[in-house]
């Protein structure tokens, strides 16, 4: 279970959005000690960020792990976001040559169409956000979580669309090839922009690039259904979702 802590601050904490941080290190990081997403979890929890940090191995333990993050936030929902909250799922991993899905502790390979079935499930438990469509009178399904892919070409987990509604409400990401300082600093400044200062994704995202002076190394994706207009003016601090 996460953590939750009070500041005297303009940000209401009680209503952050949870950042669950799922790490699967290579035998070389676990050597030198090196694990982008516990730095990750320890910085946003000095920012009063609820935020959950495992260590998964596994195809097993990834599994189990997505299983109790569904739980985690399906308690506390209607609590602290009025059903309507929204997670962020950050993976740090190795990305597969190719960009073809990830590389866990175990040497074991997820393609992106294995982590979409498991997404699938996870949405399918939480419950679609529906949303009206003024322009056809109908509605949309969107997705609650906000996909955050901290490895090699890990924006090309976007594939994850094989019909149906989408099981990410966005995927942030790296195009290219990217050391884990970069990675680092790059998801400081964009859990910094989107959740204590309420910048809405894109904004986000352009801040990650320019922290890192890599212009266009990150990007973002838009899940199929979630009009762009909506996700430029949206904010994820959850404030605005009481």
């Amino acid at each position: 279970m996460y953590e939750r802590s009070c500041a005297v601050d303009e940000v209401d904490y009680t209503r952050l959005l949870p950042v669950f941080i799922l790490e699967s290190p290579g035998d070389e990081d676990l050597r030198n000690g090196r694990r982008e997403g516990e730095a990750l979890s320890q910085m946003l929890k000095m920012g009063n960020v609820p935020v959950d940090y495992q260590i998964v191995t596994s195809s097993r333990s990834l599994i189990a792990a997505l299983e109790q993050i569904t739980d985690i936030f399906i308690s506390e929902n209607d609590e602290y976001w009025g059903g309507k909250g929204h997670l962020f799922l950050h993976i740090s991993a190795h990305g597969i040559e190719g960009g073809n899905g990830i590389r866990l502790t175990s040497g074991e390979t997820v393609p992106w169409e294995q982590l979409e079935l498991e997404l699938r499930r996870m949405n399918q438990e939480i419950g679609y956000l529906e949303l009206d469509l003024p322009a056809s009178g109908g509605t949309t399904k969107i997705a609650r979580v906000m996909l955050c892919m901290s490895s090699c070409y890990g924006a090309s987990a976007q594939v994850m669309h094989s019909g149906g509604p989408c099981p990410y409400t966005a995927v942030v990401g790296p195009v290219r090839e990217i050391g884990w300082f970069d990675a680092l600093t790059a998801f400081m400044v964009f859990y910094y922009q989107a959740l204590h200062n309420g910048v809405p994704i894109p904004a986000a995202v352009r801040f990650m690039n320019q922290a890192i002076d890599l212009e266009g190394a990150f990007s973002y994706i838009i899940g199929a259904g979630v009009d762009a207009i909506t996700l430029e003016d949206a904010s994820f601090r959850g404030a605005k979702n009481k």
